[in-house]
């Protein structure tokens, strides 16, 4: 999945989001002209409100869809103490982002139904400036606040669980998890004898 599946999706759902906005410029760019054609007088008809609804709207939703793929990229991202999820992760920026991609979604799904049965341009405007907002705080500044003021004081305790697993399957992944531990007592009985015919070991012993 991660490694074929979730780039496939990824691929889709941008150039899905490219092809919309392409195409919403475009309809924008042919509208303009033809306000030129008649000397700018701006009267949007219904047909074009609800092309342009439509567009914004399916672009909206695809960014969610963007948003929610986004979140199984952290599985394999590299930007806490160890490689794939950490607490940050879990109890801050995953929630958030969940609650961004479906934010998106429904206001894409209002710009739609609002361009279909209204004409007013607030419910676009607000819907926008509410997603902007919820990302700038859900996906940014709350899980640096976590970071700092939950994590930061208690940063091992926070982390182990994360360390463990991802040393744990390190070791999958490299077939070293199912190696046998054999324990070998220590004998305390060393001669002066054992010492000088083993000077190469004694010698590599660490200090500490």
């Amino acid at each position: 999945f991660y490694m074929f599946t979730l780039p496939a999706y990824h691929f889709v759902q941008g150039w899905l989001l490219a092809l919309v906005v392409i195409s919403a410029i475009g309809a924008g760019a042919v509208y303009l002209l033809s306000y030129s054609l008649q000397r700018f007088v701006l009267r949007i008809t219904p047909g074009m409100r609800v092309h342009l609804s439509a567009l914004v709207g399916i672009a909206m939703m695809l960014a969610a869809a963007g948003t929610w793929l986004g979140i199984f990229d952290l599985a394999s991202h590299e930007s806490g103490i160890v490689a794939g999820i950490t607490y940050v992760d879990e109890h801050a920026r995953i929630p958030m982002m969940y609650v961004v991609a479906l934010l998106t979604l429904l206001v894409g799904a209002a710009v739609i139904v609002n361009g279909v049965i209204g004409s007013s341009y607030r419910v676009p405007i607000f819907g926008i400036g509410l997603i902007t907002v919820a990302s700038f705080v859900g996906t940014g500044l709350y899980p640096v606040a976590v970071q700092q003021f939950e994590v930061g004081p208690n940063e091992l305790e926070a982390e182990t669980p994360y360390i463990d697993r991802n040393i744990r399957m390190t070791r999958v992944a490299y077939g070293l998890d199912d190696v046998e531990e054999t324990n070998f007592p220590a004998r305390p009985a060393l001669t002066p004898a054992q010492v000088d015919a083993n000077p190469v070991t004694i010698e590599n012993i660490r200090l500490w």
